[in-house]
C-alpha cells in the first residue's frame, strides 16, 4: 500500500512545520551540548526537525507530502519533482554524507541492541551546516515564516508555563 499523501488543502501549514522543525533542531542542539545521556534524544529530533523542514517545502511547493520519514527519499522527492517548479534541492557530497547520518539517527525511536545507531556530539557541525545549506535553497516564503515565529504559539496552541503554588509554610 502506498504512503497517505498529506495536503495543505487538509489544514497542514508550511510555517507549522518550520516552527516544530526549527525548535526540534535546536532543542537537539542544547542536548548533545548538555551530555551523552541525551545524545539519543538529539539524534532522534535532529532526524524529526529535518523531515519537517523537508516536509514543509513539499508542502509550500507541491501542496502535499508523502507520510514517508526517510529524509534521503524526502530530498530525492525534491531533486526530482522539484526540478519542474524550480523548486530543486541541490547537496554536496559531504552534505548528503550529513544527510544520510541525520536519516539514520530515525532509527533511534526505539532502543535495539542488535543493532545500535552511532550518535555523537562531533556530527553536531556536519547537520548544522546541511541545515544551512538546504535553509539557503528552501522558497523565499520559509523566510517570512520563520521571522513570523511566535514562541508562545504552536500549532494553534498557546504555549505557557504554569506558575507552580507553593503551599503556605503556616
Amino acid at each position: 500500500m502506498p504512503p497517505h499523501v498529506f495536503k495543505r488543502t487538509d489544514g497542514f501549514e508550511p510555517e507549522d512545520f518550520i516552527h516544530s522543525g526549527i525548535d526540534h533542531v535546536n532543542a537537539a542542539e542544547s542536548l548533545f551540548k548538555a551530555s551523552p545521556s541525551f545524545f539519543d534524544s538529539a539524534g532522534y529530533l535532529v532526524h524529526m526537525g529535518f523531515e519537517l523542514i523537508l516536509k514543509a517545502w513539499h508542502l509550500e511547493a507541491f501542496g502535499e507530502f508523502c507520510g514517508i520519514h526517510s529524509l534521503q527519499d524526502l530530498a530525492q522527492q525534491l531533486q526530482k519533482k522539484g526540478q519542474k517548479k524550480g523548486q530543486k534541492l541541490n547537496l554536496l557530497k559531504e552534505e548528503t554524507e550529513a544527510l544520510e547520518i541525520a536519516d539514520k539517527y530515525g532509527e533511534l525511536r526505539y532502543p535495539n541492541p542488535k543493532k545500535g545507531v552511532e550518535v555523537g556530539s562531533d556530527d553536531w557541525n556536519k547537520l548544522d551546516a546541511l541545515l544551512n545549506r538546504i535553509w539557503e535553497q528552501t522558497p523565499t516564503a520559509f523566510d517570512g515564516y520563520f521571522q513570523s515565529i511566535d514562541p508562545t504559539r504552536k500549532g494553534g496552541r498557546v504555549l505557557m508555563e504554569r506558575k507552580i503554588e507553593k503551599p503556605n509554610d503556616t
